[in-house]
């Protein structure tokens, strides 16, 4: 460390039990540097090559977390059960369905193409077999009801359509409405009616039976009449729309059976399927949406490049399609798309950063080490060590995730410092000492205990995040701690071996001046109590933007503006607009009857979510519905291609029959509106000529015949005797709802923002007030998100107390070792000051934070009270600690600070803050802690502690003073020492039993 030192008698003691062991590494090294160098990028090499063989990739955010979380559990039983979740969504959004659609039918055609890319590619439901059996559906009293109307129509089905002449019609109204109330007139007990009307008039339950004697106590005659009577209402609304309205259009008078009898069929498309199409389509402010859905069909995650080639096949489709469509607009979204562009971004801005910070941090050397040789050393030992760390990685973990793949990033401004103290201090003492070798074992006794002090804080700093629950920060900390301390290695043994080879016959003054940083900064510290003061008002009125810093979990912030994938994931859930939350959570059922009383739970209690499933769309097999439709279907078996031509009544019967219905309706108060109509169609037919009556009573004819054979064909084509069954689905679709153990799936929509923290809260604890075990994406990212808060903030507990008990351990001075952590704590107080002053929130990707500058702070401070402690007298921080620690701080900047040229907003803001970061450590390190020492050094001056005596100020014992050894004059220092003079203690190389191991050294430092 730096040359100025306290009193004399502390020379010995102030030195690290780990001078030693450096000091004989160092001469080693010096000694045989080839066999050094080449061991190391051998190692390197290999490392490299063994990463290659074997380093795997991560790409998906369920490897951020800890698989034995009880959260995640579920999940990977979810994917364990039901397969992989990579969901791909191609969205197409136009005007309306009918331009959709064929867009769809092509998409999925072209895609469905490529079966080694895709799979699970579906844009709609193939519901015929569900249709075909579509009966099974309707109650067994509507079954009834559908198997009387084809009973009356049976005539028709024989071929006999003049009974759909408008005349035949009415008349027959008018019988059954006369013969039920004659029925109703009678007497409880038996029928005595005058005569009998024509069979073929009577109503299907009286017919064939001889009414007369009949007991008539079983017969509803009531609802008899009312459904009589609702025939004729609806007749005649028919009869008025299609004949007498200003805009007259045909108006059907048979029952209707798609929209009544059948409402109980599933909408089998409900979530995203517009009318019976079957297609993926949701109407929306502006149009429609459409969705083709799929799956990957690569079944090696563990690539870097997961995915890659499927998305890129696919975008190359949506291009082409959009060329054919031009008045649509198509793309692709889904979180496996989503994490792919962000990987493929990140890892572009990643590399261009890394060069581009190699590049400024090598210029830095070069500036502040005042050439290019030295600094390159520095850098070439950080690579070789990169090269371990890769086999480190390899070895210890097996793979990288997405998010410590910024590792590199990482090490680059970390790791850099350790060469750069090491350059900077040798280049210091090499002015005063002829052989290079020499010198660099003099530097790795001064310099060498406070590198290895702050490689092993910051190391341990990360360490300590791989006690995190969350899997991505316990795997980054120990990844990067491993790092720190390959890093720390190749500082100690590749630069000496690479400055003897460098240096050995080169003369003293072609060595480059460091950048003298102390002459800079030194006249701030005249006045060091009002620099104090004034560092404690700024730190205070910035602390008040401590309570503004918020955390943002919405992780489509992250990302860069204008990628596809994020701008349709916001479109399709921009709920005002019509959109949907294309996250849902996820109820997993043993059984059906589980499934359906969830669903019904979530119905009454929380009637603002949506619930999806397939279970109610195929009822319980009910054996009281067969006969009808067996009935129902063998009267329908055979059907003519098209009505036959049907006879035009003649207008004067016609109103006539109108007339006589009027009779018979008049009484009953509930038929006045009929009553009415009926008297508009007689006015109407008297009003108009026989000509024109004739034609359209013929066109209305001919549309209610077609109107009926359609109906009947309807009811042919649902009328299929066998149950439905799961199996009538399309396997692509059932998937996604029945595993391959026949487990059951209920997906849950909120139509609020999901990304707001306080709405998925409540999304989530209402989805586990119903189904504990839920799961799904929303359940997910809500977990992990906090758990990789919390995950964070344990990370940086842990490296507290582990950095403490280190440096206590270093020091042995519980005063010396809290002003070591003083520059990160004030650090980062200040840097959370800055973020809420400035409404920078932390996120998922920025929050590593603080693990980074728990490691920067604690080594800026750690080099700092090792100079402290080489010193005498007034403190005045030496210009190669000034200057190291600037270098450092400047190089560490800059390997972060290079993200925010990235697109991708996560690494943006990494380095935003961690610059603000930086730069607060760098102030509290450089400005606050000296001018704290300078006064701490006045006062115990004050105090009477003279360099003379034998006992430290911590009342630590020394070892021999210099002066005692035998044959040393001993040199008498003035109180203020200068920061040029100091006496350095090295132990004797072994192998010269005649001196003591103990020799001093007086030199200028310059």
């Amino acid at each position: 460390m730096p040359t100025e030192r306290k009193p004399q008698a502390q020379q010995e003691q102030e030195f690290s039990p780990l001078s030693a062991p450096l000091v004989v590494l160092a001469r080693f090294c010096t000694k045989r540097p080839v066999s050094v160098l080449a061991i190391g990028v051998a190692f390197s090499v290999l490392g490299l090559f063994y990463a290659y063989s074997h380093l795997g990739f991560k790409t998906s955010r369920v490897d951020l977390i800890n698989p034995n979380s009880a959260f995640n559990r579920l999940w990977l039983e979810y994917l364990e059960e039901f397969g992989d979740n990579d969901e791909m969504v191609v969205v197409v959004e136009g005007k309306n369905s009918t331009e959709v659609i064929p867009i769809l039918e092509s998409l999925s055609e072209k895609i469905a193409a490529h079966p080694t890319l895709f799979k699970g590619v579906i844009h709609g439901v193939d519901i015929s077999k569900i249709r075909a059996k579509g009966l099974h559906y309707v109650p067994e009293k509507e079954l009834a009801t559908i198997e009387g109307f084809v009973q009356e129509t049976r005539p028709i089905i024989d071929g006999n359509w003049a009974h759909l002449s408008l005349g035949y019609l009415l008349e027959n109204m008018a019988m059954r409405l006369q013969l039920q109330r004659q029925l109703a007139a009678v007497p409880p007990g038996t029928a005595e009616l005058s005569e009998m009307p024509p069979p073929e008039m009577l109503p299907p339950e009286f017919r064939g039976i001889d009414l007369r004697g009949v007991d008539l106590r079983g017969i509803d005659l009531k609802s008899k009449v009312e459904s009589t009577r609702s025939e004729l209402e609806q007749l005649t609304l028919s009869l008025e729309q299609s004949l007498i309205s200003p805009n007259a259009s045909y108006g059907s008078p048979w029952p209707q059976i798609q929209a009544g009898s059948m409402h109980q069929m599933p909408d089998v498309v409900a979530a995203c399927s517009q009318g019976d199409t079957g297609y993926f389509v949701i109407p929306t402010k502006n149009g429609v949406f459409g969705f083709v859905m799929l799956r990957i069909a690569d079944a090696n995650k563990q690539s870097f490049t997961y995915g890659s080639g499927a998305i890129d096949q696919l975008r190359s489709i949506v291009a082409e399609e959009r060329g054919r469509f031009p008045e649509v607009d198509i793309g692709i979204t889904g979180m496996i798309v989503i994490e792919n562009d962000e990987m493929r971004g990140s890892g572009e801005a990643m590399t261009l950063a890394s060069i581009l910070s190699l590049i400024g941090v090598a210029a830095v050397f070069i500036a502040g080490l005042g050439g290019f040789r030295h600094p390159m050393m520095g850098v070439c030992a950080m690579l070789i060590a990169f090269g371990w760390t890769i086999g480190f990685i390899t070895l210890t973990i097996g793979h990288l995730n997405i998010l410590s793949v910024a590792f590199g990033s990482i090490l680059i401004g970390l790791g850099i410092d350790f060469g750069t103290h090491y350059v900077s201090r040798y280049l210091q003492v090499r002015k005063t000492v002829r052989s290079p070798a020499e010198a660099i074992v003099r530097a790795a006794g001064i310099i060498g205990p406070g590198v290895v002090t702050g490689a092993i804080t910051t190391a341990a700093a990360f360490f300590m995040a791989g006690f995190a629950e969350f899997t991505g920060i316990a795997e980054l900390g120990i990844i990067s701690g491993g790092g720190i301390l390959c890093c720390c290695l190749g500082a100690v043994t590749l630069v000496p071996a690479m400055i003897v080879l460098s240096d050995a016959n080169r003369p003293m003054r072609r060595l480059p001046e460091p950048l003298d940083v102390h002459g800079w900064i030194a006249p701030i510290f005249r006045f060091p109590r009002t620099l104090i003061a004034l560092a404690l008002i700024a730190s205070v009125l910035i602390c008040f933007g401590v309570p503004k810093v918020w955390y943002d979990h919405n992780l489509l912030h992250l990302q860069a503006d204008g990628e596809e994938s994020v701008e349709w994931e916001r479109r399709m859930m921009d709920i005002e607009n019509g959109g949907q939350n294309a996250w849902y959570a996820l109820s997993i059922a043993e059984s059906r009857e589980q499934l359906l009383r969830r669903k019904a739970e979530f119905e009454e209690r929380y009637p603002e979510l949506r619930v999806d499933e397939i279970v109610s769309w195929f009822p319980e097999t009910d054996p009281q519905r067969t006969p009808y439709i067996n009935r129902i279907a063998e009267r329908l078996a055979v059907l003519p291609e098209r009505p036959s031509e049907i006879p035009v009544s003649d207008p004067d019967v016609v109103g006539r029959t109108l007339h006589r219905l009027q009779l018979l309706i008049a009484s009953d108060p509930g038929a006045a509106p009929t009553v009415k109509r009926l008297e508009n169609i007689r006015n109407w037919l008297r009003g108009t000529g026989r000509d024109e009556c004739l034609r359209r009573l013929s066109q209305y004819q001919s549309s209610m015949a077609g109107d009926l054979l359609s109906r009947l064909l309807m009811l042919k084509s649902m009328s299929n005797p066998e149950a439905p069954t799961m199996n009538d689905l399309p396997e692509s679709f059932l998937t996604r709802f029945v595993s391959k153990n026949g487990k059951h799936l209920m997906k849950i929509y909120t139509d609020v923002d999901i990304w707001n923290m306080e709405e998925m809260e409540r999304f989530v604890n209402k989805v586990r007030s119903v189904d504990a075990n839920a799961t799904g994406t929303p359940l997910q990212t809500y977990e992990a998100s906090k758990q990789m808060q919390q995950g964070y903030v344990t990370a940086a507990i842990y490296a507290f107390i582990a950095v403490f008990v280190l440096l206590f351990i270093d020091f042995r001075c519980l005063k010396e070792t809290l002003l070591s952590l003083a520059p990160m704590l004030l650090g980062l107080l200040l840097t959370f000051g800055i973020l809420g002053l400035l409404d920078i929130p932390l996120n998922p990707a920025n929050m590593i934070v603080l693990p980074l500058i728990l490691g920067v702070g604690i080594d800026y401070g750690v080099h700092v009270i090792h100079d402290f402690r080489l010193q005498k007298g007034r403190y005045r921080m030496s210009p190669s600690t000034a200057g190291s620690v600037l270098i450092t701080g400047l190089t560490t900047m800059i390997g972060f600070g290079s993200l925010m040229i990235a697109s991708h907003k996560g690494l943006q803001s990494l380095g935003r803050v961690l610059v603000i970061g930086i730069t607060c450590c760098l102030f509290t390190s450089l400005i606050v802690l000296p001018a704290v020492l300078i006064v701490w050094s006045e006062l115990r001056m004050k105090n009477g502690r003279k360099s003379e005596t034998g006992e430290s100020e911590t009342g630590d014992k020394t070892g021999p003073l210099a002066a005692d050894v035998p044959g040393e004059p001993a040199f008498p220092r003035n109180e203020e020492t200068s920061p040029d003079d100091a006496v350095i203690i090295v132990p004797k190389p072994p192998g010269n039993p005649e001196e003591n191991g103990v020799r001093r050294l007086r030199r200028r430092v310059g």
